[in-house]
């Protein structure tokens, strides 16, 4: 990975992650859930390009919540390992491979797409093999995953799989997006089931323009954000009287949505994320845990439906 140049990073940035310190055990022994049903199922999906690992923090805070969490990592999509132990590398041709030359255009959109319903059958997967665990009772299986209450979440290119798998198996009751554009039959014909998106919103700069070309790349941001709402606000009126919910978090930015304010701060420098680290983790695990906590587990929810903007205060 190193030699890889992980996002870019110089070498002594990621010899720095040997020194996180987490709250996981190895093989700890889980609790036992509360009844038979056991507990329900979150599936996370990775953004391109980028390890799973990349969101420890988030699944260790939802597995310590009462989920069994199920990390894919998607092979040529990221940094993942084969089971020959060699790493999978997202390759120049890694968006095309498998690719039916008939069913698709030539179009970066249209390869996404594709490789978005590739993830979100992989999810899937990932929850069969999970539920035909469970049923023939392995002895060595004793997460007790209930997988009639299933949700699947993900960041960036993992977020659009998550809501087009959530569009197309029935076993996926919620889906949550982080900071990912919506692609193919999402964005056509919306999700039918309840989902929350988390949106990057960089800070806004209260210093007046200086120059002409500062004004018009003000205003260039400021249409760009209103497009963006326009697409989420289509979405959800194709499902009016399905719950779904849009959050934009003012004073963030697109890798807020991972590990890399604490473990590659220099990824979030100058892109508007005025946001403390501790503050960044704290709205985003609320957000996602108010959710899944009602959808799945059906505890009270203080998230309000439809287009939401957030603006905070930034951290120190």
């Amino acid at each position: 990975m190193i030699a890889n140049k992980y996002l870019d990073e110089p070498e002594v940035e990621m010899r720095g992650w040997k020194s996180v310190r987490l709250a996981a055990e190895l093989a700890a022994k889980p609790a036992m859930p509360p009844g038979r049903a056991g507990w329900p199922v979150v599936v996370f999906s990775h953004g391109l390009g980028v390890s799973s690992m990349h969101y420890v923090s988030l699944m260790q805070e939802l597995a310590s919540r009462g989920y069994v969490v199920l990390s894919v990592d998607h092979a040529n999509g990221g940094f993942a390992l084969a089971p020959d132990g060699s790493l999978l590398l997202p390759g120049r041709d890694s968006l095309r491979v498998r690719r039916r030359a008939d069913s698709l255009d030539d179009s970066v959109d249209s390869t996404l797409a594709w490789l978005v319903k590739i993830w979100a059958r992989e999810g899937t997967l990932a929850i069969r093999r999970t539920r035909n665990l469970a049923v023939r009772g392995r002895a060595d299986w004793r997460l007790r995953p209930d997988t009639t209450r299933v949700a699947m979440i993900g960041h960036s290119l993992g977020g659009a799989a998550a809501l087009q798998a959530c569009r197309d198996q029935a076993m996926i009751k919620a889906c949550a997006d982080m900071d990912g554009q919506p692609f193919g039959d999402v964005e056509s014909f919306g999700v039918g089931k309840p989902f929350l998106v988390l949106l990057s919103q960089p800070a806004r700069n209260p210093v007046p323009p200086k120059d002409s070309a500062e004004a018009r790349h003000r205003k260039e941001f400021a249409r760009m954000g209103r497009e963006r709402d326009s697409m989420w606000t289509a979405i959800m009126a194709r499902h009016p009287n399905v719950p779904s919910f849009v959050v934009s978090i003012e004073g963030t930015g697109h890798l807020t949505f991972s590990d890399a304010p604490f473990q590659l701060p220099a990824q979030l420098k100058d892109v508007g994320a005025t946001l403390s680290p501790g503050d960044m983790y704290s709205l985003v695990s609320s957000y996602l845990l108010d959710f899944l906590d009602h959808f799945l587990q059906g505890k009270p929810l203080t998230l309000k439906p439809g287009l939401v903007h957030r603006a905070i205060r930034p951290g120190p």
